[in-house]
């Protein structure tokens, strides 16, 4: 026979009989090269069966002819007798697949089974051979009860109404069933969360009826409804998650569940706010000037969020939008303001569940529109077969008044040169680039070199009857730009544009604070790089003022004693030198504090 020491688990060959072996052998104790895994249970077992275990046991020792002679198992003890094990596939050279089943009912509790995997170096059973083996344990419980459920999972799917105005709930049904032979009482019903990603239906909101079942008599089944919450803009997808069954004495059992909410498209812009009111935008200017106008675009997931009560809220992130504007007509489609004229300027194209974007239009009255008259169209917001629009009306005053828009550019062509002004824009802006480009050229070039704090600018260096477009830049944070127009003005006067290079002196000299440094370009046929910078005694680069394209003209750049990096200068001698092509010339300057 064969024996394990309970206290050492060494295994022993020897002869059995009565309460006595006779060790004849002792197996060597070096690391047995046998492993045994055991296959665990899926749910509890319940006292009155005879359950199968079953595993596999792996040799890992060489030679190959160390083969598997037999697996033994023995419940929660390891003293003899053991049994020995059904070996149902495997070779047995490497492997074997075994059953063991236990020879009578088992106890409510704790208990462990133990399993040995036994090989020998012949190829037949001799009793002095060299046996080896592993004991693995399985711990396992049995329960006084067992409670199942009877699915392995359960699934629904949630349509939303359009317009969604409640809260909607799903009923998914489930069957509890008493498969041991004594009543189980207090069955308890939870949920954990449904999970989409990052969206829940949490599992506390989740109700079953019933809540609780008292008893639930040996064979008998029961049927439990739950009900799921949907509330209003629950993002769509697939929701996963289980709901559990609980008896007071005895483990739990699951079931899997699935639910998919059906998708919800919705777009609003929003009928009051930035500048629509009651739905209608409103915008003021003159004849060849550009106004602007605001309006908040949503994608609304929640009731107080959604702005059309007739259709939505939605669920899903919105793509591929479009604005679509309508040409604008006078009273009696007697004259228009063509579609191709608005434009936008800040937009998005996709918009997330419960986000908001504030988009911004332009429209570009054209010239010779008559004052007084005012022009209307829709403009149309869409993704794919939703939308929404609203009312856009334009209103054109005398030429030289005020523009009565919140935001619009506009200019005057005078004989000192072309005026432009613009409004306050409400952005936050960092101050303001204006961009020129006229019929020999259509490349738009910056004029200023530095960034314009007033909310105007005289273009003097023009020529007489050219017409020229412009365009203005809004700097914003992040040294982002947001550009409007163009509008066109043709000049009526200017003086004569220079015609050669100069560098001309610096205002005030010496300084202590800004210091004004004019220079002019000529005609030349193309326009010209040219650098103005600053140096020191020593010939370092103090400060880049200018490094760009020129046109001709006259021009002013401002230098605050500071470095490249900011920091305020020493006081001293300095120079200023400006490089167009061949031309360069260096003048000196002082700093004073």
């Amino acid at each position: 026979g064969i024996c394990v020491n309970p206290n050492t688990n060494k295994i022993y060959v020897g002869n059995y009989s009565s309460d006595n072996v006779t060790v004849l052998e002792e197996v060597k104790t070096y690391d047995s090269p046998l492993a045994s895994s055991i296959t665990p249970f899926p749910g509890n077992i319940i006292t009155t069966s005879l359950p199968v275990f079953t595993g596999n046991s792996i040799n890992s020792r060489s030679p190959a002819n160390c083969k598997i002679m037999k697996v033994l198992y023995k419940l929660n003890t390891t003293q003899e007798p053991w049994n020995e094990a059904l070996i149902t596939a495997g070779g047995g050279t490497e492997w074997v697949s075994w059953e063991a089943q236990a020879t009578e009912p088992l106890t409510t509790g704790f208990h462990t089974l133990y399993v040995v995997a036994l090989d020998m170096t012949s190829a037949t059973i001799n009793m002095t051979e060299n046996f080896t083996g592993s004991i693995t344990p399985y711990y396992f419980f049995v329960a006084s009860s067992y409670i199942d459920i009877v699915e392995y999972s359960i699934s629904d799917s949630y349509t939303p109404d359009d317009p969604w105005r409640v809260d909607g709930t799903v009923s998914l049904s489930f069957t509890v069933r008493n498969v041991s032979e004594q009543v189980i009482e207090n069955i308890g019903f939870s949920s954990s969360d449904l999970v989409n990603d990052s969206n829940y239906i949490y599992g506390n909101m989740v109700t079953f009826s019933p809540s609780i079942i008292l008893e639930l008599q040996p064979g008998y089944v029961d049927t439990v409804t739950a009900t799921v919450p949907v509330v209003i803009g629950q993002a769509a997808g697939t929701y996963t998650g289980t709901f559990c069954a609980s008896p007071g004495r005895s483990s739990p059992d699951y079931v899997n569940v699935s639910l998919f909410v059906d998708t919800l498209w919705d777009i609003d812009v929003q009928d009051y706010g930035a500048s629509l009111a009651a739905n209608r935008m409103t915008l003021v200017g003159v004849e060849n000037s550009v106004v602007l106008g605001k309006f908040n675009l949503d994608n609304p997931n929640t009731k107080d969020d959604n702005f059309d009560p007739y259709d939505g809220p939605g669920n899903i992130k919105i793509e591929n939008i479009a604005y679509m504007p309508g040409s604008l007509f006078a009273y009696g489609n007697v004259d228009t303001i063509p579609k191709s004229n608005i434009s936008m300027v800040a937009s998005v194209t996709s918009l997330e569940t419960g986000g908001a974007y504030q988009c911004i239009l332009q429209v570009a009255i054209p010239a010779g529109k008559p004052t007084g008259r005012d022009f209307v169209g829709d403009f149309t917001v869409e993704s794919g077969s939703i939308n929404d629009e609203f009312r856009l009306k334009v209103i054109v005053v005398e030429p030289g008044g005020s523009v009565t828009s919140l935001y619009a550019f506009w200019g005057d062509a005078a004989y000192d040169g072309n005026h432009l002004y613009w409004t306050d824009f409400s952005m936050n802006e960092k101050g303001y680039n204006l961009y020129r480009s006229d019929a020999s050229d259509t490349t738009f070039a910056r004029l200023n070199s530095m960034a314009i704090a007033e909310i105007e600018y005289l273009d003097m260096y023009v020529r007489l009857g050219t017409t020229y477009q412009y365009k203005l830049g809004i700097k914003l944070e992040d040294n982002k730009e947001l550009l409007i127009g163009p509008i066109s003005l043709t000049a009526i006067g200017g003086p004569d544009l220079p015609s050669k290079f100069s560098l001309r002196g610096c205002y005030p000299n010496p300084f202590s604070k800004t210091t004004m440094i004019s220079f002019q370009c000529p005609v030349t046929g193309d326009k010209t790089e040219i650098s103005l910078r600053i140096y020191d005694l020593s010939g370092r680069i103090v400060k880049t003022l200018v490094d760009e394209e020129c046109r001709p003209g006259y021009y002013t750049a401002k230098w605050d004693g500071r470095d490249r990096t900011g920091k305020k200068v020493s006081s001293g001698i300095y120079f200023y030198r400006l490089n167009a092509g061949d031309f360069e010339s260096v003048k000196k300057l002082i700093l004073l504090k």
